[in-house]
């Protein structure tokens, strides 16, 4: 567990997973990250956030935390605080501050660039602007399966996509949701 942790400058690599925190998450027991921050550039190809990069498996709750800064990447799922959730992940009470950057694939957020799996995201708001290939929203870029929950999120800034269709489309809150 993490626990009033800060940390700032810059995590960069051509790979995927890449995080402010941690770069990837796997099969683990419960995760609690409580009252921590990022400031800075993270940059990497796929998964990449200010917080978690991806989830793949297990548990994380996030809480009481935040992300300011850069979040840069050249394929799928930018998010604030994480990149892609394949596992079980509660966000409450969290901000971010910051620019996407996306140059390929889809899916990127203020909050959670992809979800995959079951996602609760409670009071959380976003401060930015996101530039993304296509499937951008304000909180989540994209929702896809279990039963999501979004409550209390407010979303300020500007989204901007150059790839967009029907089925991924920007949206203020939430770009895409597929059930």
């Amino acid at each position: 567990n993490l626990t009033n942790c800060s940390a700032a400058g810059e995590v960069r690599s051509a790979q995927n997973y890449s995080g402010g925190f941690i770069g990837y998450v796997s099969a683990s027991p419960v995760i609690t990250i409580t009252g921590c921050n990022y400031n800075g550039t993270v940059t990497g190809a796929s998964a990449v956030a200010g917080i978690v990069g991806g989830i793949e498996g297990g548990t994380v709750k996030i809480s009481k935390s935040y992300v300011r800064g850069t979040v840069t990447n050249t394929a799928h799922n930018a998010g604030g605080l994480v990149g892609l959730d394949n596992g079980v992940l509660t966000v409450e009470n969290c901000w971010s501050d910051l620019t996407i950057n996306q140059t390929a694939g889809q899916f990127g957020a203020g909050i959670v660039g992809g979800v995959q799996k079951a996602v609760v995201i409670k009071n959380c708001y976003t401060i930015g602007h996101m530039n993304v290939s296509r499937g951008a929203g304000g909180i989540a870029g994209q929702i896809k399966g279990g039963a999501p929950e979004v409550t209390g999120c407010i979303a300020w800034g500007s989204i901007t996509t150059n790839r967009g269709n029907t089925q991924y489309s920007p949206g203020a809150i939430v770009g895409n949701i597929q059930i």
